[in-house]
C-alpha cells in the first residue's frame, strides 16, 4: 500500500494523466515529445532509485515465484496493468486520429517491452540510471516517430 501511495504521489507530481478518457488524449496531445521524454526518464529513475518503490518492485520480482498473491500484485503493477493501460490509451489515440491504425495491444508491447527490459538491465545498477534514462528518451522518440501521425519521419 505504501508503494501504491508513493506511485500516486509521483504521478501527481509529474502531472501524468492516469486514465484513458478523451481528456487524457487531449492532455497527451498538448505534451510535446521532449516533455514526454522527460516524464518517462523521471519515472524510470523513480522505479529504479526510489527508497520505497525500488525495494517493493524488487521484492515482488522475487516473491512472485513463491506466492500467487505476490504474482498477482507483480502482474498487476508491472506487467498486465501497465500493458492494459497503454493498450486503452493507444486505442484512444488511434480512434482520435493521433496514432497510425495499428493493433493497440501490439503498440503497448512495442512501447513497454524495451522499458521493461531496461528495468531489468539497470535494476541492480542504480549508479548507471542516467544511461537508462538516456535510452528511455531515445526509445520514446523512436516510438513516437514510428506511430504518432503528427511526427514526420526523416
Amino acid at each position: 500500500e505504501q508503494a501504491s501511495l508513493r506511485a500516486r504521489e509521483i504521478y501527481t507530481f509529474l502531472n501524468i494523466p492516469n486514465d484513458t478518457s478523451d481528456h487524457v488524449t487531449e492532455a497527451y496531445r498538448e505534451i510535446g515529445i521532449e516533455q514526454l521524454q522527460e516524464i518517462s526518464a523521471k519515472l524510470f529513475h523513480f522505479y529504479i532509485c526510489d527508497e520505497i518503490m525500488a525495494p517493493y518492485r524488487r521484492m515482488l520480482t522475487i516473491e512472485q515465484y513463491k506466492s500467487d498473491a505476490y504474482r498477482c500484485l507483480y502482474q498487476e503493477h508491472f506487467i498486465n496493468g501497465f500493458l492494459e493501460t497503454c493498450k486503452k490509451l493507444f486505442k484512444t489515440f488511434i480512434d482520435n486520429g493521433l496514432f497510425k491504425e495499428e493493433d493497440p495491444e501490439i503498440l503497448a508491447l512495442h512501447f513497454y517491452g524495451p522499458i521493461y527490459l531496461l528495468f531489468q538491465k539497470y535494476d541492480r545498477q542504480p549508479e548507471r540510471v542516467e544511461e537508462g534514462e538516456r535510452l528511455i528518451k531515445e526509445h520514446i522518440k523512436l516510438f513516437a516517430t514510428n506511430y504518432d501521425k503528427r511526427i514526420k519521419r526523416k
